[in-house]
C-alpha cells in the first residue's frame, strides 16, 4: 500500500521539469514512522464535515460584527483542506492566532526544518507574485475601524532559494495534491496525511519568536514596516501577558494586560 501511494506521490515530483521542487515537497518524501501514521488514523477516522453557516447575522446577538471581506478557504496550500481561521484548542489563543492567518502564511509557523533559514516575503497567493515592502500591509499603526482589512490572499511566507517554500494551491503539484485526496481510499488518504504533515510543526511558533527585539523569526522593516510600526509589533502587551505562563483556567482580567 505505501509502495502504490509512493508511485502516486512521485509523479507530481518532476511536473515543472528542471525547476527545483519547494522544500517542502522535498521534505515530504520521507516515509512517516508508525507514530504519525497512527495520529493520521484517528484524525481521518475522527474527522467530521464543518458546515459554514451564513446565516449568523440573524442568529448572533448585536454587536458582533462580521467583516465585509470575508475570509476565503483555498488561499494557500494548507487551506485547501483546514479551514481559513483553523485555531480551535486554546481559549486563550485561537482568536488572535486566527487574526494572524489572515496575513501569515501557516507554513511560516508551521513549517521550520532544522538547518534551514528561510527568507520572508510578502507573497500573493491568488497570483504567485512576489511583493515588495510596504508598510501599508501590517496592521499596527493603523486605524482599522476606518478601513478595510488588508487582502487575505497577501500574508508574509517563508522563501527557499527565492522561490516559496511550500507550493501555491493553483499550482499543478499542489492540484495533484488534492486529486490524491479526493480519489484515494481510506488508507491511502491516512498516508497521504501522514506524510504531508510529517515535516510540520503541530505546536507551530511562540508569540515571542516574532514579539520580541532580539532575535525575532523575521525583519520587520524588510518587510517594510517603518520604525514605529516594529516597535508596537516587537513590544505588543499580549504576547508579554501570554509569557508570563498564567494558569489557563484563570480568567483574564484586564488589569492584568496593562502590567
Amino acid at each position: 500500500m505505501f509502495i502504490r501511494f509512493i508511485l502516486l506521490v512521485a509523479s507530481f515530483y518532476w511536473i515543472s521539469g528542471a525547476q527545483a521542487n519547494p522544500i517542502y515537497l522535498e521534505a515530504i518524501e520521507q516515509r512517516p514512522d508508525e507514530k504519525r501514521l497512527a495520529e493520521s488514523r484517528k484524525t481521518i477516522h475522527d474527522y467530521r464535515e464543518i458546515e459554514i453557516r451564513e446565516d449568523l447575522d440573524q442568529q448572533l446577538p448585536p454587536f458582533h460584527r462580521r467583516p465585509q471581506q470575508p475570509i476565503s478557504q483555498g488561499e494557500t496550500f494548507c487551506q485547501m483542506c483546514h479551514l481559513p481561521l483553523p485555531h480551535r484548542q486554546s481559549l486563550w489563543t485561537r482568536a488572535l492566532l486566527n487574526m494572524h492567518s489572515r496575513y501569515i502564511a501557516c507554513s511560516t509557523c508551521h513549517f521550520r526544518p532544522k538547518n534551514v533559514t528561510f527568507a520572508y516575503r510578502w507573497l500573493d497567493f491568488s497570483n504567485g507574485q512576489v511583493l515588495e515592502a510596504d508598510a501599508s500591509r501590517f496592521r499596527a499603526g493603523r486605524d482599522l475601524d476606518n478601513e478595510n482589512l488588508p487582502d487575505g490572499n497577501v500574508k508574509i511566507a517563508p522563501f527557499w532559494q527565492d522561490q516559496p517554500a511550500v507550493p501555491l494551491p493553483s499550482s499543478a503539484k499542489a492540484q495533484d495534491i488534492a486529486r490524491l485526496w479526493r480519489e484515494g481510499d481510506t488508507e491511502q488518504k491516512i498516508q497521504l496525511h501522514a506524510q504531508l504533515h510529517r515535516p510540520l510543526e503541530p505546536q507551530g511558533l511562540s508569540c515571542d519568536g516574532c514579539h520580541q527585539e532580539k532575535k525575532p523569526l523575521f525583519d520587520l522593516q524588510a518587510l517594510g514596516a517603518n520604525p514605529d510600526q516594529a516597535k508596537q509589533i516587537q513590544r505588543h502587551v499580549l504576547p508579554q501577558f501570554f509569557k508570563r505562563n498564567y494558569d489557563k483556567e484563570q480568567k483574564i482580567r484586564i488589569l492584568d494586560l496593562t502590567r
